[in-house]
């Protein structure tokens, strides 16, 4: 990252210009941006901060270190951050932010910290999107200076309802007092200060203030209450009526409990891992023309999301029936006005020569044989160098590359049907080029999802470790115990959905599928009964649940009716006995693959706690087995052996950690 600082007639310029960067607490990025305001401080009375560039964002965060340091050095390195960001507050003419771009973390928290803020018209956003998608609050001061600013009301409506908001809608919060042409930012700025508007005021009597804060509290309760929030809203609450360095103390305060709360610290260790997957990029870094055959259910969903975010999609059918239906799928994923979408989409039914493309998919239907027949064609129609990407849930993608000529720039995406946020296995081949897999990581990101790299073998790696958890659900239910007491036992420990509902999302036919391709499991009968039945899922409007009919998402009571046969009477268990069940051998799954292949334990964790919904506060699965006790985890498992057969066998890697001492799995 560049920063540079130059003089011109009375005004000091600090140009931080930026391009896929982080700037973590305490790094050298801060001490050269402390370094140029020295060089300035005493030589001109006012302070100009150009922030980004139309292409890029000043985005720039690391909490990591704040996990593995001690409280003191802790609060030495925000005490630091701070006091950058205070010298910036305190300059002795004015200090004004220039946006030119995205301003998002810590970009926007230079930016609250200067007395003025101007933004470039355009399609650009600003916000502090880590703290709703990973509940990581800014450190520098900023959540006191924009409760000064704008007030604690609007502070927290700013805060909690949206992650980003647009440079015109943060104008009317009153965070940036304008907006101007990009070529003419810095003079129309400078003529606007030269009228010396005059600022709102923003006045709440002490009973309006507590009465908001009291409601605040009430309806955040029941949304989202953790102890993180709590903090934002003490500190948004209390700071316009405190002087300023005692609301930094207070904010610096609440910080560092949060640091050393043990159940905020297991939500920012999957944070962490999490933005190291998908940290975004600059736009410049993304393709944008694609070539994309299939439009059933996931190549329309995957249209639409690279329509919306810019890029222009030729779409190949195989004829007008499946076209037809195609472009209305896209058309209503893309949510693109007619004239929007036919200006970013082209179609046809016959291959045909795509030269410009930046990149190649197919999503055509689950069939090895399709699949190989097409992709041949498929790597006629493009560059030799540009990516192909098949789209698979089971196949190998080493065994689809045999029929191509340039193996090289070929690998498979499989994206797991997440009850958390979108997890996209990448399967490369033994011959993927190092500059094809970064190509698919960069496309990853740009659709959203959380990419993962699997190996190549049937289940790949999110299926193959999460099996057992959905099998023994269904051996739950052929047992006897209800769906809703399953769903629920597991619902009430903190996962996004049941495993019943779970198995509904990803198909019982792709289940089906899985478990004749993988050697080693017994299935439960209740999957193929499922399968041959029609009760696919979602997909195909009901499954264990009525997706169909009002109100939806409701337990079939028919499917008792189905069973009858081969389930056993009513069993009633308890929630502890349903939850060692299903967790304890998927800790044990996990625990072997991560020691068989020398995995990073919280890549893994991360992966399957957003693909299966598992509790962040939990910390992911091995971390929760390690809070439990590993010892505790076996000894249990041995009862279940005992009680429900082999499928409960521990094994000699939780044996082998059972005997060990020590936090096993912090990184």
């Amino acid at each position: 990252m560049e920063i540079l600082s130059r003089i011109s007639t009375n005004f000091g310029e600090i140009y931080i210009g930026e391009k896929n960067s982080r700037l973590p607490i305490g790094s050298e990025d801060w001490q050269k941006l402390e370094q140029e305001l020295s060089k300035l401080q005493g030589q001109v009375k006012h302070l100009i901060l150009h922030l980004g560039d139309p292409e890029g964002m000043t985005s720039w965060y690391s909490y990591k270190d704040t996990l593995s340091l001690s409280p003191k050095n802790v609060k030495q390195r925000l005490r630091s951050l701070q006091g950058v960001l205070q010298r910036i507050q305190t300059w002795p003419g004015c200090s004004i932010a220039l946006l030119y771009g995205n301003t998002w973390d810590t970009g926007l928290e230079i930016a609250l910290a200067c007395q003025y803020r101007f933004g470039v018209q355009g399609d650009h956003t600003l916000g502090f999107p880590l703290l709703k998608s990973h509940s990581l609050p800014p450190v520098g001061g900023s959540l006191s200076r924009l409760a000064r600013l704008v007030g604690f009301p609007r502070s927290f409506h700013f805060l909690w309802e949206k992650s980003l908001w647009s440079f015109e809608e943060a104008k009317n919060f009153g965070v940036l007092d304008e907006l101007f042409p990009k070529g003419f930012l810095k003079e129309e700025a400078l003529s606007y200060l030269e009228k010396k508007p005059k600022r709102e005021v923003i006045a709440l009597s002490w009973w309006r203030w507590h009465w908001l804060r009291i409601q605040c509290r009430r309806n955040f309760k029941r949304r989202f209450d953790t102890n993180i929030w709590s903090g934002i809203l003490e500190v948004l609450s209390r700071s316009p009526f405190l002087k300023e360095d005692h609301a930094l103390n207070l904010e610096l305060k609440i910080f560092l409990e949060l640091v050393q709360n043990p159940k905020v610290r297991r939500i920012w260790r999957i944070a962490f891992e999490e933005i190291e997957h998908i940290y975004p990029l600059s736009k410049k870094d993304f393709p944008r023309h694609f070539l994309l055959v299939g439009g059933g259910a996931l190549g329309s969903k995957l249209a639409g999301h690279l329509l919306r975010k810019g890029g222009r999609v030729h779409l190949q059918e195989v004829n007008l029936h499946s076209l037809s239906g195609a472009l209305k799928r896209v058309s209503q994923q893309s949510f693109l006005s007619p004239e929007q979408l036919f200006g970013r989409l082209t179609f046809s039914i016959h291959p045909r020569p795509c030269r410009y493309v930046e990149l190649a998919l197919e999503a055509v239907l689950e069939d090895k044989e399709v699949k190989k027949n097409l992709l041949p064609k498929l790597e006629k129609q493009i560059q030799k160098e540009v990516p192909l990407i098949t789209t698979t849930s089971s196949f190998s993608v080493e065994e689809l590359a045999e029929s191509l000529e340039h193996k090289e720039r070929f690998l498979g995406l499989h994206f797991f049907p997440s009850a958390g946020k979108q997890v996209v296995e990448v399967i490369f081949t033994s011959l993927t080029t190092q500059k094809v897999r970064e190509a698919a990581l960069r496309f990853v990101k740009m659709l959203g999802g959380i990419p993962i790299q699997a190996p190549d073998r049937p289940g790949f790696l999110l299926a193959k470790l999460s099996l057992n958890y959905f099998n023994e659900a269904l051996i739950l239910l052929e047992e006897g115990v209800v769906v809703e007491e399953i769903d629920g036992a597991m619902v009430n420990f903190g996962m996004a959905i049941g495993p019943l509902a779970h198995i509904d999302l990803i198909g019982f036919d792709t289940l089906y599928y899985l478990f004749q391709a993988l050697e080693g499991y017994t299935p439960s009968s209740l999957v193929e009964i499922f399968y041959k039945n029609g009760r696919l899922g979602r997909e195909s409007g009901k499954g264990i649940y009525l997706y169909t009919e009002s109100p939806k998402g409701r337990v079939d009571p028919k499917i008792y009716d189905l069973l009858r046969n081969i389930r056993k009477k009513r069993k009633k268990l308890s929630e502890e006995v349903i939850r060692d069940r299903l967790l304890l051998p998927l800790a044990r799954d996990v625990l072997e693959e991560v020691e068989k292949r020398k995995l990073r334990p919280v890549e893994v964790e991360m992966a399957l706690t957003y693909a299966l919904g598992f509790p962040l506060e939990k910390g992911g699965i091995l971390h929760y087995g390690q809070e439990r006790g590993w010892e505790n985890v076996l000894k249990t498992m041995k009862k279940l052996k005992k009680q429900w057969g082999e499928r409960f066998e521990p094994g000699e890697v939780l044996l082998e950690y059972s005997q060990k001492k020590g936090n096993f799995f912090w990184s």
